[in-house]
C-alpha cells in the first residue's frame, strides 16, 4: 500500500491536481488552499456582499481556491478581500501577514 501512495503523490505534484485517486480512494491535497484557511467570519461578509457584488468576489473566491500562500496574493486581491469582506483592521502586521483574514496560515 505504501508504494502506490507515494506513486499517487508523484501523479499529483507531476500533474498538479489538487485530489489524486486511489482505487476509488483519493489523497488530500498536500497543502491546503487559501479558501480553505479563510476565517469563517470573512467567508460569511463575503458571501453577504456576493449579491451587490458579485463578480467582483467570485473572482476572489477564485482566486483563494487556486493559491496557496498569502504571499502569492496581489496587493489588489489583497485590497479585494479587505473591501468586500469588511476587514477594516489598523492593525499593520495582522494584514502584512494575512491574520486579518486566515485562521493558520502555518499549518497545511
Amino acid at each position: 500500500m505504501g508504494g502506490s501512495v507515494l506513486r499517487n503523490v508523484a501523479q499529483y505534484r507531476k500533474h498538479g491536481r489538487s485530489r489524486v485517486e486511489n482505487n476509488g480512494g483519493s489523497i488530500p491535497p498536500l497543502i491546503a488552499m487559501l479558501y480553505n484557511k479563510l476565517k469563517p467570519e470573512i467567508k460569511r461578509r463575503l458571501h453577504r456582499n456576493s449579491n451587490q457584488y458579485a463578480i467582483s468576489i467570485e473572482s476572489i473566491m477564485n482566486t483563494l481556491k487556486t493559491k496557496k500562500y498569502y504571499n502569492d496574493l496581489t496587493i489588489g486581491e489583497i485590497k479585494q478581500m479587505r473591501s468586500f469582506g469588511d476587514v477594516w483592521s489598523t492593525d499593520h502586521d495582522q494584514l502584512l501577514f494575512g491574520e486579518c483574514f486566515f485562521n493558520d496560515l502555518n499549518k497545511l
